[in-house]
């Protein structure tokens, strides 16, 4: 009897040390991903939602294509959408099982850093969010940024919190680095920089309102629409906390030629007024031009229409470089 008992109960715990079967990442993300993300990852999800779902199947990740990246995006979600976190309702190990199969929808590319990921503009546009290093002021960072990479390979670097712009690059797009257990990622522009705002904390194309009023701004979304990288803000009168206009953007490298610039960058502007307002708003009135450029003259929108919409083209110019070193070189040669 007494042997008896023992194996009793030495056979549950035997059976307890069996190692547990690995997690089935494509049934979890069945259950927990597809009505949004859809079956094949390609954002056909049943649940829509604007901004939509993220299309993995294009290599689109809000935080980069690295399995630690993946996996803190789905644990902590993402603040500001529809995007939910994870953590608490699945295990460490679904979560992986998820994150592995999240990156196999995705073109496979060549990760050289297991920590960051190299996100290329192909055929289409590609917008991502995140943290950018200001130009203005060492060590300073703008937590809420954005950059628009566009087909013709000009990308366009965006302060949320203005909505104005930082930067214009030329070339390659973005490296997304990973901030590991906070969430979120800071971004490297690769390409040529061709125009920054290291003059002061401004940035330029801004709205402002007339008298004392201030116009504030709520970022509302990014499309892509047209092959175009579009972002979506409202202008808000802040004394009476009414939105007063929506504003949709893009920019392009302009077709046409000046033959004092060396490159010509347009920016495409709808304004659609949503309520009432008794102040003027003026376009890029108050801020000078980085030097090396010009830019559009001021432009002063009186209050139109509710729900009628007005579109107007603001340019950036790269004027061409004086000539003194040319003539300089030209008399060198001539001695």
């Amino acid at each position: 009897m007494i042997s008896l008992t023992v194996i009793g109960l030495l056979l549950p715990l035997a059976a307890s040390q069996e190692p547990a079967a690995d997690p089935d990442g494509q049934a979890i993300y069945t259950q927990s991903c597809a009505l949004c993300h859809g079956e094949k990852g390609d954002g056909n999800g049943a649940a829509k939602f604007d901004p939509p779902a993220r299309s993995f199947v294009d290599g689109g990740y809000s935080f980069g294509n690295t399995p630690n990246a993946v996996f803190n995006t789905i644990s902590n979600g993402i603040g500001g959408t529809a995007m939910p976190a994870f953590q608490g309702q699945l295990t460490e190990a679904e979560i992986k099982a998820v994150a592995t199969l999240v990156i196999g929808f995705a073109p496979q590319e060549e990760i050289s850093d297991p920590l960051a990921a190299v996100l290329q503009v192909s055929e289409r546009p590609q917008i991502i969010r995140g943290g950018l290093n200001a130009y203005h002021k060492k060590d300073t960072v703008i937590p809420r940024a954005l950059v628009l990479g566009g087909l013709d390979g000009l990308s366009v670097e965006l302060d949320t919190a203005t909505m104005g712009v930082l930067a214009f690059r030329r070339g390659d797009f973005v490296q997304r680095n990973d901030w590991g257990d906070r969430g979120g990622a800071m971004l490297e522009p690769m390409g040529e920089l061709l125009m920054s705002n290291t003059e002061n904390g401004n940035s330029w194309g801004l709205f402002s309102a007339s008298g004392f009023r201030d116009a504030k701004f709520k970022f509302v979304a990014t499309e892509v629409s047209e092959q175009k990288a579009k972002v979506v803000y409202r202008i808000i009168d802040s004394e009476n906390s009414v939105e007063v206009a929506e504003v949709v953007e893009y920019f392009e490298i302009a077709k046409e030629r000046y033959t004092d610039a060396d490159f010509v960058v347009n920016q495409q502007i709808l304004i659609t007024w949503l309520a009432g307002c008794d102040a003027s708003l003026f376009y890029g009135a108050s801020y000078e031009a980085p030097t090396g450029w010009r830019v559009g003259r001021g432009l002063r929108l009186d209050q139109a229409e509710l729900g009628r919409s007005f579109s107007f083209l603001y340019q950036y110019v790269q004027v061409k470089e004086t000539l003194p070193s040319e003539s300089q070189h030209s008399e060198h040669d001539h001695e």
